[in-house]
């Protein structure tokens, strides 16, 4: 699909929705969620925490629940001011979001590849030179 459609790209608010598919018992949320804007997913470094708006129903920190074979939707919200500068492959301007539970058995999660639009990538912009603004008044 990607070849002949392009990457999944966010809202102009910076909120990825994705499907998430729960196999078996212990594929169950609460998730946690990191977006790398820079490295294409090939630097740990690169992540940084990113807040799920519509998580997977699971009990506790162990990622249990009764749903097998269940798609559910979800959504995570990019960090503020992030804008989508990696390359996967021959794409570029690319942010990687990865999601997992927090299962003793896992973790277990997935990842995926996008693009931000232009109204997505103007906003975060002006939000980290408002942030850079605001701390060379402080100085």
């Amino acid at each position: 699909m990607g070849a002949s459609q392009g990457m999944p790209t966010c809202a102009d608010d910076g909120t990825i929705t994705m499907t998430f598919r729960q196999i078996n018992q212990d594929g169950a949320g609460p998730l946690t969620a990191d977006v790398d804007g820079t490295s294409g997913g090939t630097q740990e470094s690169a992540f940084q925490s990113a807040q799920v708006t519509q998580d997977v129903p699971g009990l506790g920190i162990q990622g249990l629940s009764l749903a097998t074979n269940t798609d559910f939707p979800v959504k995570v919200q990019m960090p503020a001011g992030m804008t989508c500068d990696g390359k996967v492959g021959m794409a570029s301007g690319v942010c990687v979001a990865r999601v997992r539970n927090g299962a003793a058995a896992g973790p277990f999660g997935g990842s995926v590849a996008f693009t931000q639009t232009a109204a997505g990538r103007k906003r975060a912009i002006a939000y980290r030179i408002k942030k850079r603004m605001e701390l060379n008044n402080r100085a």
